[in-house]
């Protein structure tokens, strides 16, 4: 273990809603992206009520895959807990906690609601109906 880390853990889930996105940042080498969001989830702390932010570090496709319209949408995250230290403006040494998304999950957008069965977005039906009532013989072609 690295003399900067003083606990690694694996696999630390996460999930709630999106919070808030930061922009794209590309990778140092141009070859990819990575973007800072937020996660908004219930306290787990008993009597403790009220949301908690958690902030989450995303990579490639999951980084370029998320847009503002995202905001509010449900998002279940596994990735790798980790500590850092630094040295503050006072000198004093600190350690912060960091998560690095392995896997995302995003759960339905806003436009991917179920429809309502009586729904007909494409007008197929309406169509149907206005062209009066069908013959039941083959078409020759």
């Amino acid at each position: 273990m690295e003399d900067n880390m003083r606990w690694k853990l694996l696999d630390f889930d996460v999930s709630g809603k999106i919070h808030s996105l930061d922009q794209l940042v590309p990778y140092s080498n141009g070859q990819g992206y990575l973007r800072n969001i937020v996660i908004e989830t219930a306290s787990r702390v008993v009597g403790v009520e009220g949301a908690v932010y958690i902030p989450v570090t995303v990579f490639g496709t999951d980084a370029t895959g998320l847009y503002d319209s995202d905001i509010g949408r449900e998002i279940k995250c596994t990735g790798r807990l980790h500590s850092r230290r630094y040295v503050d403006k006072l000198g004093n040494v600190r350690w912060a906690l960091a998560i690095n998304a392995q896997a995302i999950i995003l759960g339905p957008a806003k436009t991917d609601e179920p429809m309502n069965k009586d729904e007909d977005p494409t007008g197929i039906k309406a169509m149907a109906e206005s062209m009066g009532p069908g013959d039941d013989e083959d078409l020759p072609f």
